[in-house]
Order: structure tokens, then sequence, then C-alpha cells
């Protein structure tokens, strides 16, 4: 089997095991998942985790190298937060953005005392109406 340069995305959720095969580009080669049945049998987990990793690289002809692995667990949640800002005079936009993340930070921070974030994901900006 060849070397490539394809970057592998595992994803062991709650209900199914998924596995991607994306390119450079980050265009998505190929992807495959299977149902997880007995959710504490790990066993079963490794057996079908097998069956994907051998599924992708029969089709894909090349053995998987460079994998991520995301994990679901039911003690992570996700947090969605919207800021409105209106300004009567010209502004950084950059300042305000960074402070508006400070703000989204600092918000969290207070009211989730025994959590801590692992990660952010900032999905939508919208300035002047665009």
């Amino acid at each position: 089997m060849k070397k490539n340069n394809y970057h592998t995305i595992i994803d062991f959720g709650k209900e199914k095991i998924r596995l991607a095969v994306f390119n450079k580009d980050s265009k998505n080669i190929f992807s495959i998942s299977k149902e997880i049945q007995k959710k504490e049998n790990y066993d079963e987990h490794s057996k079908t985790l097998n069956f994907l990793i051998r599924s992708t690289e029969k089709k894909i002809s090349s053995h998987l190298n460079n994998v991520s692995v995301l994990f679901d667990h039911s003690k992570f949640y996700s947090i969605d937060i919207s800021f409105k800002k209106e300004f009567d005079q010209p502004t950084n936009i950059k300042e305000t953005y960074t402070s508006l993340l400070q703000e989204a930070n600092l918000l969290i921070f207070n009211n989730y005392l025994k959590d801590k974030i692992i990660h952010i994901i900032k999905t939508k900006s919208i300035f002047d109406g665009r």
C-alpha cells in the first residue's frame, strides 16, 4: 500500500462510531459509520473500529496514518452564545471582536465555576448587516 497525505478522523459518538478520510484540501475522500449496539461493551467497540479501519483501508488502498480521534462523553457539552452590538461611530472591528470573545469567556467562567473551556468554535460573524 502506498503512503498518503490523507487525514483521518474517528468519532466515537454516543450512538455510532464514524470514520472519515480527507485529502490535503479537506475534501472528504471516504466516510463510513456503524451503530453501537451494546454501549458498555468495549469488545464490540474494538471490533467495530477494526471493521471500519479495514473497510476504509481497502476502499482507499492505503494505510491510515494521520488520525485524529474525537470522543463524545456525557460530561462534555456545548454552550451557544450570541452577541449583538451596535455602534454609532466607526470602530476597530478587530479590537471589538477580540473584546467580544473575552466577554464570552468571562461569562462562561463566571457562570460555570466547576467547568473548564476546552475548545471554542466561532461559527458566524456579521458586520454591517452582512
